[in-house]
């Protein structure tokens, strides 16, 4: 997760998207992400409990039953969690910046307008 941050973190004046935009796209590739260590899961994991290795905590992934040990089944938990967690707060301080984008705009334009007449 940390290359993911590090290549998410917003720098102003590059690129081309807003800090609006940049937020929810790095937020979005986390769930991404999550979903695709999910989809790994269901390939690599035995769809039959084997009590000899500790895989009997079973996970429905999309339909797929799936045995993992205690350590994976908390460790994808918290991933999923975290993941839909990030994107919610990011989704929030994308909203937020849109207003205070929006409000700073309309400042503007109004005193545009007041220098105007």
């Amino acid at each position: 997760m940390a290359v993911l941050s590090k290549s998410c973190k917003y720098r102003t004046g590059y690129g081309l998207l807003g800090r609006t935009e940049h937020h929810v796209i790095c937020r979005l590739a986390g769930l991404i992400i999550s979903a695709m260590i999910s989809t790994h899961y269901v390939d690599t994991l035995p769809k039959w409990s084997t009590p000899e290795e500790s895989r009997i905590i079973p996970r429905n992934i999309n339909g797929t039953v799936v045995y993992q040990t205690p350590a994976e089944d908390q460790k994808l938990s918290l991933i999923e969690d975290s993941s839909v967690g990030v994107f919610v707060i990011g989704l929030g301080l994308g909203l937020y910046y849109l207003e205070q984008w929006g409000s700073a705009r309309a400042t503007a334009s109004d005193e545009e307008e007041a220098l105007a007449e």
